[in-house]
């Protein structure tokens, strides 16, 4: 099951992973806990299960067996899948996980636990799976933690993880892939709000100007989606469902919203603050000196030696530091537009002290 499954991209990373998880179960040097990113949350689930069928199955995943089967279903004794609630997975989930490792496993195999959305956690249920990953429950257990981007868990739990990075055919994530439109977009917004902030003559409006356009991308973005989700509604209705039906469908699609909000911010503020990263570094670079060639986007060259050079590099290296820490902490904040508000200002002012 583990050889090529058909939604996975062409690319060396891909077939590096495979051959790395299936010589693992050759080997039977099966790690406690994996982190598997990637862009589409389904699809991470689908092989996560593939590879925990695999790690199970007596003949290294056959996809016949009953363990197979029962696996790709989710339903076999020895496997748990934990996914949010609502908009996070609460530590009530994480005690859930707790209690199903704490059993025997089904006899020669191994507990497997699932944790779709893993970036979904919020700081008690993240610091609760933690310990567990620092001290597992024993050498049977196994966890598979999935994820969009590995960026947005804890540094610490990451670490504990041996972490696999995929590619699919289709991501299905709106800023997945460089040539994404609403990637695209994104990336000239900020790149143009940066030049206009480093510009002479410019003032802190336009570092306020820039985060507010920032975060209202984020709500148009959002909005479209929740057009689909009204078409959705709708639909359902000209099917003739009942109101108790509706209303069912309803709460799930809201759950869905809350959970799909939280995570495109979470993505979109790590792409925001991956540009940032990238201008200071340049910046930086051209003032030791560098060529067009040594910066991440070589087309700002001209653009930085003339007007940003005169920043300190002390001041550069400070506001890096800054968004590394925004960085950090936006998995547990809500004021996305305040972190690069704080950011955007601090970039203006280092311009106005030389």
């Amino acid at each position: 099951m583990m050889d090529k499954p058909d939604y996975l991209a062409e690319s060396l990373k891909n077939k590096s992973n495979l051959k790395v998880l299936n010589n693992a179960v050759a080997l039977r040097s099966i790690s406690h806990a994996y982190l598997f990113s990637g862009s589409n949350t389904d699809l991470l689930a689908d092989l996560a299960l593939k590879f925990a069928a695999t790690v199970n199955c007596k003949d290294d995943g056959c996809g016949s067996c009953r363990i197979c089967l029962n696996t790709l279903k989710g339903i076999y004794e020895n496997i748990l899948i934990i996914e949010a609630e609502g908009a996070e997975i609460t530590i009530d989930k994480i005690r859930q996980l707790q209690r199903f490792m704490a059993t025997s496993a089904h006899p020669g195999g191994r507990k497997i636990c699932i944790i779709k959305e893993a970036e979904l956690m919020n700081q008690t249920s993240a610091n609760s799976l933690l310990k567990v990953l620092e001290e597992p429950p024993g050498i049977d257990s196994m966890f598979i933690l999935l994820v969009e981007s590995s960026s947005l868990v804890l540094p610490t739990i990451s670490s504990r993880c041996i972490v696999f990075e995929w590619d699919f055919k289709d991501s299905g994530s709106p800023f997945a892939g460089a040539a994404d439109t609403a990637k695209k977009y994104l990336f000239d917004l900020i790149d143009a709000g940066i030049k206009e902030i480093l510009m002479p003559g410019s003032n802190y409006a336009s570092a306020a100007g820039l985060s507010l356009r920032i975060t209202d991308f984020f709500k148009q973005q959002l909005s479209l989606q929740d057009d689909n989700s009204s078409r959705q509604i709708e639909k359902l209705k000209g099917a003739g469902a009942t109101s108790s039906e509706l209303k069912k469908f309803e709460d799930a699609l809201k759950s869905a919203a809350r959970r799909r909000e939280k995570k495109y911010y979470n993505l979109g503020m790590q792409f925001v603050f991956d540009i940032i990263t990238a201008w200071l570094s340049d910046i930086v670079a051209v003032i030791a000196r560098a060529g067009p060639e040594a910066l991440n986007y070589p087309a700002n060259f001209g653009f930085i030696k003339k007007n940003a050079v005169s920043i300190k590099v002390e001041k550069l290296i400070d506001i890096t530091e800054v968004v590394e820490k925004n960085r950090s902490y936006l998995k547990f904040s809500i004021y996305e537009e305040i972190a690069i508000d704080n950011i955007f200002l601090k970039l203006r002012k280092a311009l106005e002290q030389n």
